[in-house]
């Protein structure tokens, strides 16, 4: 390889940010740094960089999953894999919850296997924690956004059937001029969610 001129760091420290003489960035563990950072390194080095394909599932905790079944039902949302009731030893080890217990269930828009799901999970042991946060301004996850099509009617459906709304359709403008309509609601436990559409009105 030839000469390389180091740019910087990354925010981790792990790696040297290097530039080829022919312009493409390469990456080299710092010394003494652990074999992982050195396998990220060559990885990214080879240019094999996407192996994030696509966003899986987002885990929502609730206090009553029939309840919120039944909730997210009305969105659209249907079972795609149901995981039961019980102990999972694999909950265990990845999740570090010892001796845990769930009701779970995989939720999706759709047949295609690559579409986005939601894991709902009902807490059996220990119970499901805490409090949904009361407001969108706080660190972490704030929200999910679903598109949709028919907004205002979405929003009269969802209002007609009690859902708990922060408000009402809103539009909102981008700097391309572009625009969308949307609005927020919250689910069963107050989890944050948004139907947004695109509006160029």
């Amino acid at each position: 390889m030839g000469r390389q001129i180091q740019l910087g760091r990354d925010r981790n420290h792990s790696v040297m940010i290097a530039q080829n003489l022919d312009g493409r960035p390469c990456y080299r563990a710092l010394e003494g740094q652990s074999p992982t950072d050195r396998i990220c390194a060559k990885r990214i080095e080879r240019g094999d960089t996407a192996v994030i394909k696509s966003v899986f599932h987002v885990n929502i905790n609730v206090t009553d999953f029939d309840r919120s079944l039944a909730f997210y039902k009305l969105l659209g949302f249907k079972v795609v894999l149901d995981l039961g009731e019980g102990p999972n030893h694999g909950n265990d080890v990845g999740l570090n919850i010892a001796n845990s217990k769930a009701r779970a269930a995989l939720l999706s828009l759709s047949d295609d296997p690559r579409a986005t799901r939601i894991d709902l999970i009902e807490w059996k042991q220990p119970r499901t924690a805490g409090e949904s946060y009361p407001h969108l301004y706080h660190t972490g996850i704030g929200r999910i956004a679903l598109f949709t099509k028919n907004l205002d009617e979405e929003y009269q459906r969802l209002k007609a059937a009690g859902v708990d709304l922060v408000s009402e359709p809103v539009v909102i403008r981008f700097g391309n001029k572009a625009g969308a309509k949307f609005f927020c609601f919250k689910d069963p436990d107050g989890t944050f969610l948004e139907l947004i559409e695109p509006y160029n009105g």
